[in-house]
This record gives structure tokens, C-alpha cells and sequence, in this order.
């Protein structure tokens, strides 16, 4: 999965030599945080803002996630300094902080992300990653399957 990873940094350059098919196009959102209410199983690529892609590019880089990494969920952003999020105890995140706390306690216990699993392992297998482009920032959480493998968000 580092290619995924390395794929998204340079997104930019992102090109593909052969065309995709069929895939959904990039959900763009308002609010990050919001992406738990708005995901679904077959969408693996949401958007935020203007991150500098062409629609062309955004829906290789969906195809190539429906095809590489069906389990993944990938966030782009152009800017984070908006968001917030109240969390369950009450206290109220903001900008990166509010994006990684709502998509990493919700996405996992509130969607059937958390029962993403492996075809031939089955153990649970789901990850995220977002990557802030103002802030030049990226956040990426795993479930245990990539952390015994030493993949994992602590890596």
C-alpha cells in the first residue's frame, strides 16, 4: 500500500497511460467531517476545495483505488483551517485535529468501513488517508491487519 500513499503525495503529477471505466467520480464535500454521514462502500475518494486535479485525473486516481485499494478511503483538501468537529465528550476540535478525530472514531464504529476484510485473511483491513494540501500535512489510520504487518498509523 506505500504505492497508494506515494501516488496520492504526488498527485499532481498523477497521469495514467490507459483509460478507466466505470468508476464513481470523486465525491467532493464541504465539510470533511461530514464524510462519515455522506460515505459509502463503493466511493473510495472524496474531495475538498480545489486541489488541482482535473476531472479527468480525479477519476483515474478513483479507478485506480477501485482496482488496487478497494478497502481505502482517500481524502484530498486543499485546506483544513475550517473545519470542526464536537466529539463525543464534548470537546470541540478544530482545522486537522477535527478532520482526524471524526473521521477516525467514525468512521470505523459508525459505517461498514470497521468491517472492511481481507478475502483471504479476513481480518479486518479498512484504511484512510487524507492529505491537507494548505497545510502540507497528511494523516493515514489502519486497522490492526496493517499494524502486525508494521504498516500501521504508528510507522
Amino acid at each position: 500500500m506505500s504505492r497508494l500513499i506515494i501516488l496520492c503525495l504526488a498527485a499532481g503529477g498523477f497521469c495514467l497511460t490507459t483509460p478507466f471505466c466505470g468508476a464513481e467520480p470523486a465525491l467532493s464535500v464541504s465539510r470533511t467531517v461530514e464524510i462519515p454521514w455522506l460515505w459509502q462502500a463503493d466511493q473510495r475518494l472524496y474531495i475538498k476545495g480545489n486541489v488541482g486535479l482535473s476531472a479527468d485525473r480525479l477519476e483515474a486516481l478513483e479507478s485506480w483505488l477501485d482496482e488496487h485499494a478497494p478497502h481505502w478511503t482517500v481524502v484530498l483538501m486543499a485546506q483544513a483551517s475550517d473545519e470542526t468537529w464536537r466529539g463525543p465528550d464534548g470537546a470541540i476540535h478544530l482545522g486537522m485535529d477535527a478532520v482526524e478525530e471524526s473521521l477516525g472514531r467514525r468512521l470505523p464504529a459508525q459505517t461498514a468501513f470497521g468491517s472492511f476484510t481481507h478475502p483471504q485473511t479476513g481480518e479486518r483491513d479498512g484504511a484512510w488517508l487524507v492529505i491537507f494540501l494548505q497545510e502540507r500535512k497528511f494523516s493515514y489510520w489502519a486497522a490492526d491487519a496493517y499494524d502486525r504487518r508494521r504498516l500501521g498509523e504508528d510507522r
